[in-house]
């Protein structure tokens, strides 16, 4: 990781804050952020924010955890990422690799981790697993000193 000095990008501020509907109802935030700083193959400085908002509601009683899993998964698959790649080009494959190829490496990394948090954390209300307890959407953002770029997912 590399520090926010080396780059001479503002540190971001990550926050989550239980909203009043849930705080009313004793309900947990289901929000969840992160960021990191990373370098590719060739070097160049790459800051990566992601957010995470759990879906809320009975049907989704486990989506804070969702959330929080969405966010370290999308970070390290962006980092695996990262280790075998340069960040020069955008149109040499990353919007490919944004649009298409992290999304399908996310989603089922994603799925084995709220599977194993399930497992680890059973309900005496839930004899099956489903991943819909966990419930979440996802927004992540890939910053470089060439160019930035975006994907999301939903569930």
């Amino acid at each position: 990781m590399v520090t926010s000095q080396a780059h001479g990008w503002l540190e971001p501020r990550l926050a989550s804050r239980t909203g009043a509907a849930h705080r009313r109802k004793g309900m947990p935030c289901q929000d969840a952020c992160g960021v990191t700083i990373l370098r590719d193959r060739n070097g160049e400085v790459v800051q990566v924010l992601v957010v995470s908002d759990g879906h809320g509601g009975r049907r989704y009683r486990r989506s804070d955890a969702g959330s929080r899993l969405a966010c370290g998964v999308a970070l390290a698959e962006v980092e695996r990422a990262l280790g075998g790649a340069a960040t020069r080009d955008p149109a040499d494959g990353w919007r490919a690799w944004l649009s298409q190829d992290l999304p399908e490496r996310i989603v089922p990394a994603w799925q084995r981790e709220v599977e194993a948090h399930w497992r680890a954390h059973p309900g005496a209300d839930e004899a099956d697993f489903s991943s819909v307890s966990y419930g979440a959407t996802l927004g992540l953002l890939v910053l470089t000193p060439h160019w930035w770029g975006h994907t999301g997912l939903v569930d």
